[in-house]
């Protein structure tokens, strides 16, 4: 996990971290199957204002094909990220 000091009000704080919170369970449920081992990297920063989150992982990968097929988890995320 690489993530630097963020001071953040509770209108950024809360979507961060439900945001996380999707994107790594959604990691440690699609990409590691069947006991599968793996890593995650978390990082984090803020950058003019904004906060830069990005989770990878070095498993299966997930695909979503079509944007109407997407899960409320992801539908969740695109609303929390505006």
């Amino acid at each position: 996990m690489e993530i630097g000091f963020l001071e953040l009000g509770v209108d950024k704080a809360i979507p961060a971290g439900l945001i996380l919170n999707e994107l790594i369970s959604n990691a440690l449920k699609h990409v590691f199957p069947a006991g599968r081992s793996g890593g995650l990297t978390i990082t984090g920063e803020l950058v003019s204002g904004r906060v830069e989150l990005s989770v990878q992982d070095d498993g299966v990968g997930m695909h979503i094909a079509e944007p109407s097929r997407k899960s409320l988890g992801m539908k969740i995320m695109q609303i929390l990220c505006r």
